[in-house]
């Protein structure tokens, strides 16, 4: 890879970042937060609980699908009531 590569890609970059920090919405906003708290969730009941002896290894599956199921269903929603003020 030569320098003037490198400098396009981050000007590449720049212009992406540029693009992407325009307004956001209500929904845009709940769904950011949604995800980073399911991502918690998912970190809690992936590793630390196991480790704390709340339940076993086996239930692991059960929980983080009950956890992306919360959150499908949560932007469902979400996407869904924006849909209807379109």
């Amino acid at each position: 890879m030569n320098q003037t590569q490198i400098s396009e890609d981050i000007q590449l970059i720049r212009d992406m970042i540029e693009k992407t920090s325009g307004a956001t919405t209500y929904a845009q906003n709940a769904i950011a937060h949604l995800t980073f708290a399911c991502g918690i969730a998912f970190g809690l009941a992936g590793f630390v609980f196991p480790i704390l002896k709340l339940y076993t290894y086996r239930e692991i599956p059960v929980v983080i699908s009950m956890i992306v199921g919360i959150l499908l269903f949560v932007i469902g929603g979400i996407k869904e009531s924006r849909a209807d003020e379109s």
